[in-house]
């Protein structure tokens, strides 16, 4: 008997040393419920006059035809508006884009984000409040225009306003559009009705922007002006404009100005191969750098293959520095997020050789590398190179996350489909490719995003139809292994640690 109970009492006390060690380095709350899809899962960290800061969190639902949900999220993994979250909208239709949420300081936040439904194609915003109730009302940003309007992209002015630009589609072609809110929704430029930023010939696409410094912004698109349909030649070129702060284009009216020509030229006079090149958006960001100017990546296709082109721009719209990545002709997929210096990290894919990693780079103001090494390795995860590494989608605004000198970046790799985020000091060039931790198996990881609560890391994302939250300590310089998992595999995970821990003490006779 007393062997028996020395025995118990070993495995209890191991398992809730396990147990409790986990739990102080990390776990993963589950944000919603239902067997309905859930899509476009967006976070941000909340400012309000409570001592603890929170995380709110967006996603579609497919129920209903079609649910706008919210969930607010504090850094304890407790979660405020019940185990489904709460809901903004319902018969909302069909959403194509991620929403775009941005707090307004008093623990809500302003939203928005494009509807497609039976009645409209517009983009919208609302304001929730503290408690995920919606203020004042649905504003329409795109009222007024014809025909449907998609890809939404935001950025905060010096001002204080939010500047929404989108691409309208109407009479066989695309333009670009744009309007100002402030946080009590009203709309600030052109009488309310959407501001022009370009219409020029044929087709402008997916636009993106940054505030200028002074009040207003540098936006961007692809533009295929200079390119025929049934030409050879097709390229989606990226052109600019500067909007002051009451919507006004600075330079060259609604034209824009050519600032990366995107030159194709094929051989080949299949018509498949000159469709799927029209299918192809280059992903293009920018940020705000000094004196005014901008810094983009784009990414650029020829017959050379695929590499990345990094600009800076002065505020004139002239091109002051060009940096190419010519040491490989197969990278893709550029991010790029400041480094509050003027300066830049940039994250991309390197397709050489099958290798699909996922790669660093990163220049100071004036574009010069700022390690010797020019390009490091962040997917250091140690998996066969031959599996595909994917990086969340470049619309989520926190894709990835600078802090305190810190670069944190997740993706995912379909080697079992495993999230992992990397930690790079990057004021220690021999520091990089140090932190690397497996997070979880997940079904879909262009849907993560990375927020900072409290002094820890919180990554979002989807997985199996529902969306989860993982908190992690950032526990000094490194990130731990270890987690604890809310949810049925970490009941399982110590359900078989049980039985294996006892497997290793003698069996208790029946009749004790």
């Amino acid at each position: 008997m007393k062997k028996w109970s020395f025995s118990v009492s070993l495995v209890v006390t191991i398992m809730m040393l396990v147990i409790s060690a986990s739990d102080t380095l990390g776990k993963t709350v589950e944000l919603s419920k239902g067997k309905n899809d859930k899509l476009f899962p967006v976070s941000v960290g909340l400012n309000s006059d409570r001592s603890t800061q929170e995380n709110l969190i967006i996603w579609y639902d497919e129920s209903s035809n079609g649910t706008m949900f919210a969930q607010k999220m504090n850094s304890d993994g407790s979660i405020e508006w019940g185990n489904s979250g709460k809901i903004l909208i319902s018969n909302f239709g069909y959403m194509s884009d991620f929403p775009i949420v941005h707090p307004d300081n008093t623990g809500g936040a302003v939203i928005i984000f494009h509807r497609n439904s039976i009645y409209t194609d517009e983009i919208f915003a609302i304001k929730i409040d503290s408690y995920g109730n919606i203020e004042n009302r649905t504003v329409s940003l795109s009222a007024g225009l014809p025909g449907s309007n998609y890809s939404p992209a935001t950025a905060v002015t010096e001002h204080g306003f939010i500047v929404v630009t989108w691409e309208n589609f109407y009479d066989g072609h695309f333009d670009i559009y744009a309007q100002a809110i402030d946080y009590n929704m009203n709309k600030l430029w052109n009488d309310a009705y959407p501001a022009k930023v370009c219409d020029y010939d044929n087709d402008q696409r997916k636009p993106t922007l940054t505030s200028d410094g002074q009040g207003g912004v540098f936006i961007t698109w692809l533009d295929n002006r200079n390119s025929f349909e049934n030409s050879l030649n097709y390229s989606l070129d990226v052109y600019a404009s500067r909007l002051d702060h009451d919507g006004t284009p600075y330079h060259n009216g609604h034209k824009g100005s050519l600032i990366i020509r995107n030159n194709f030229t094929s051989p080949l006079s299949n018509s498949g191969v000159l469709k799927l090149r029209k299918e192809i958006f280059y992903n293009h960001n920018l940020i705000l750098s000094d004196n005014n100017s901008f810094l983009i990546a784009a990414e650029i296709f020829d017959t050379s293959g695929n590499y990345i082109k990094v600009l800076k721009v002065n505020k004139d719209l002239q091109i002051i520095t060009t940096k190419t990545l010519t040491d490989n002709l197969n990278a893709g997929d550029p991010r790029i997020i400041s480094d509050g210096y003027f300066g830049m990290y940039m994250v991309w894919k390197d397709f050489s050789n099958n290798s699909n990693l996922i790669m660093g780079s990163a220049y100071d103001k004036d574009l010069n590398d700022k390690f010797t090494c020019k390009s490091y390795l962040i997917s250091c995860e140690n998996t066969k190179g031959n599996f595909e590494r994917i990086l969340p989608d470049i619309r989520i605004k926190n894709s990835m996350l600078v802090n305190n000198g810190d670069l944190f970046v997740n993706w995912m790799n379909t080697d079992n489909n495993r999230l992992f985020i990397s930690k790079s000091n990057l004021t220690d060039e021999s520091d990089l490719c140090n932190n690397t931790v497996e997070i979880h198996s997940i079904d879909e990881g262009e849907y993560t995003s990375i927020t900072i609560q409290d002094d820890k890391l919180v990554i979002v994302y989807k997985h199996f139809n529902n969306i989860f939250a993982h908190i992690r300590e950032l526990n000094g310089k490194t990130l731990s292994e270890r987690t604890d998992e809310f949810n049925l595999s970490n009941y399982l995970i110590h359900s078989t640690l049980l039985r294996e821990l006892t497997s290793l003490f003698p069996k208790m006779d029946s009749s004790v």
